[in-house]
C-alpha cells in the first residue's frame, strides 16, 4: 500500500491507495483528489505527455485524431451511463475529462481506461473523425488561422521543432493514416505510468485508482529565448493578425506566472472600446524551453502598426512600473477572484490538478499560493520579462505591388 503524490498545503487529500481494481488499467505517475470541493457530479481528468509534437513525419494530425476517436469510443460505451467524456489534444499534452454521477463514477472510469488504454480502433470511429476533423482542417486551410498559427508557433520553437507543426495535419496527411497507425502511436505513447490523473468530487479514490513512485519530475529553469525577433507576411486578408510574445522566468512559480499573464492581459486591454480591434486573447504557453506569455489580436489594417506599439508599450510599462501598495493588493485580489472563479468549474479544478502533478509531481493549494506572492517577488519576476518576439500577418502596408 502507497500513498498518493502531490501534497501540498491541503490542496489534495491524502488516501492510501491499493493494487488496482477490475477494469484498471495499470498504475498512474501521480493521482490527485481535489478537497474542499462542492460538487454534484465527480470529475477525473487524465493527462498524458502525448501531443501533435509526437505526431509521425508525414502523419500530421495523429494526435488529434487519435483523442478525438477514443473519446467517441468512451461516450459510446457509456451511452446510458449519464458520464460524458470530452477530448483536448495540445501540442504536447492529450487530457481526457470525464463527468460521472458520484455514486457510479468508479465505474465509470473503468469504462474510461479500458477503451483509452486498450480497445481496438473501431473503423467507423476512425471514419467519422477523420471526417470531422478533414472538413475542420480544410475550413481553417482556406483562412489565415492555420497560416498565422504555424508561423507563430513556429516564433516560439527552435527551427524544425516539431512542437510547431501543424496540430491538426491537413487532409493528405490524415487520410494517409490508418488504423494500424493509431494502434501503434497509442501502443507506444500512451501509458498509464507516465500520466496523472485530477480527481473532484470522488470522495475517496483508493478502490478505483492506483498510482506508481514516479522519479521525480526535473523543473525546467531555462528561457525560451535570448534574443527578440520580428517577422512579417504579407497576406491578401481583410483583417490584420498580431501575435506579440514575451520568455518568462522558469524559475518563478506556476501562480506568479499565471498572476503576470492576468497582469499583462489587464494592460494590453484598450481603456475605451476600439472598433479597430476585432479580438484579443492573452496566454500562458508551455513553449519547448520554457513558458512563454503571448498576446494574440486581429484588429484593421490600418490600426496594425499603432496596435503594436501600444501592447508592447503596455508590457514594458508595465515591467517598468510593477503595480505596488494598494494596486498590488488591488491586483492580487482581482486575480485571486479569477482563479476561484475558474476552478468553481470541477471540470477546470481536475484538469488544473492534473496538470500540477504531471509538470512538478505537486498540485497547488491556490489560495496560499496567490496570498504567497508580494509585491517584490513579482517586480523581481516582470524585470526579467526577455525581449520580444513579434508576427504580424496581413495585408501589405504597400498596396498592391506589381
Amino acid at each position: 500500500m502507497r500513498l498518493a503524490a502531490g501534497i501540498r498545503g491541503g490542496s489534495l487529500a491524502l488516501f492510501a491507495v491499493a493494487s488496482p481494481v477490475a477494469g484498471q488499467v495499470g498504475d498512474y505517475a501521480y493521482v490527485g483528489v481535489g478537497s474542499g470541493q462542492t460538487t454534484s457530479v465527480a470529475v477525473a481528468a487524465l493527462h498524458l505527455q502525448v501531443g501533435s509534437s509526437d505526431d509521425p513525419v508525414g502523419m500530421e494530425g495523429t494526435a488529434w485524431l487519435l483523442g478525438a476517436i477514443l473519446s467517441d469510443q468512451t461516450n459510446a460505451a457509456l451511452a446510458g451511463t449519464s458520464a460524458t467524456v470530452s477530448a483536448v489534444v495540445g501540442r504536447s499534452t492529450t487530457i481526457y475529462t470525464m463527468t460521472a454521477p458520484r455514486d457510479r463514477w468508479g465505474a465509470s472510469w473503468a469504462t474510461l481506461a479500458g477503451v483509452i488504454f486498450s480497445d481496438l480502433i473501431q473503423p467507423a470511429a476512425l471514419e467519422r473523425s477523420r471526417a470531422a476533423l478533414s472538413a475542420t482542417s480544410a475550413f481553417e486551410g482556406a483562412s489565415p488561422t492555420a497560416d498565422f498559427g504555424r508561423e507563430a508557433a513556429g516564433l516560439l520553437a527552435p527551427p524544425s521543432h516539431p512542437w510547431a507543426q501543424p496540430p491538426k495535419g491537413d487532409s493528405e496527411s490524415l487520410a494517409s493514416i490508418t488504423d494500424a497507425d493509431l494502434q501503434r502511436f497509442r501502443d507506444e505513447r500512451y501509458r498509464p505510468a507516465s500520466a496523472s490523473v485530477g480527481l473532484v468530487g470522488t470522495g475517496d479514490a483508493r478502490d478505483v485508482i492506483a498510482r506508481v513512485d514516479p522519479a521525480p519530475r526535473p523543473e525546467i529553469d531555462s528561457i525560451a529565448w535570448t534574443e527578440g525577433r520580428r517577422v512579417t507576411i504579407a497576406q491578401d486578408v481583410t483583417s490584420a493578425w498580431l501575435a506579440i510574445s514575451y520568455p518568462l522566468p522558469a524559475r518563478a512559480g506556476r501562480t506568479e506566472l499565471e498572476f503576470i499573464t492576468q497582469l499583462v492581459s489587464d494592460a494590453v486591454e484598450p481603456p475605451v472600446p476600439d472598433p479597430s480591434l476585432f479580438s484579443m486573447h492573452v496566454r500562458l504557453v508551455d513553449a519547448p524551453h520554457g513558458p512563454v506569455v503571448t498576446i494574440e489580436t486581429v484588429v484593421s489594417p490600418s490600426a496594425a502598426a499603432v496596435s503594436e506599439r501600444r501592447i508592447m508599450g503596455a508590457v514594458r510599462g508595465l515591467a517598468e512600473r510593477p503595480p505596488a501598495g494598494e494596486l498590488f493588493q488591488f491586483a492580487r485580489r482581482r486575480f485571486r477572484a479569477a482563479r476561484l472563479l475558474e476552478e468553481s468549474y470541477p471540470e477546470n479544478a481536475a484538469g488544473r490538478i492534473a496538470a500540477d502533478l504531471m509538470r512538478s509531481g505537486v498540485a497547488r493549494n491556490l489560495q496560499d499560493e496567490i496570498w504567497g506572492i508580494d509585491s517584490r517577488s513579482l517586480a523581481g519576476a516582470l524585470a526579467l520579462l526577455g525581449e520580444p518576439r513579434v508576427f504580424l500577418l496581413g495585408p501589405d502596408p504597400r498596396g498592391p505591388q506589381g
